[in-house]
């Protein structure tokens, strides 16, 4: 339901009822793609190989202490906004099948990948 306040403020509550809430309180999502700066990541294990590259708000603190105790590490290569390090993110994953990439898109443009696809088109391009 929702309620317009006379100072053009919108608020709104849940179906089911409860408080209502003006917009000004409501925080974004985070994963929503906007300009909020954003580390990019690749996740590397001891010898140096690349599991798999990602975005966070803090590259550093992305995982927890117990997940890096095998001398796993996420290395920060970069900082954009957060829609543009979306895209590149998509980006490097598409070009080379990683480990620890369990995205749909992971290798399809990397002929060495078993997920190659010569005529892959991502969806946001159809």
């Amino acid at each position: 339901m929702i309620k317009q306040e006379k100072n053009g403020n919108t608020r709104w509550r849940k179906a089911g009822g409860g408080k209502y809430a003006s917009d000004a309180n409501k925080k974004p999502h985070g994963n929503t793609l906007n300009d909020e700066p954003t580390d990019i990541y690749i996740r590397i294990d001891k010898d140096g190989n690349h599991l798999k590259p990602g975005i966070a708000k803090d590259a550093s603190k992305r995982y927890p202490k117990k997940e890096l105790l095998d001398g796993k590490e996420a290395v920060e290569i970069g900082n954009r906004p957060r829609d543009r390090a979306a895209k590149i993110e998509r980006f490097l994953s598409e070009r080379k099948d990683y480990p620890d990439d369990n995205v749909l898109w992971s290798g399809k443009r990397d002929p060495s990948s078993p997920n190659y696809d010569p005529n892959y088109i991502p969806k946001h391009m159809r």
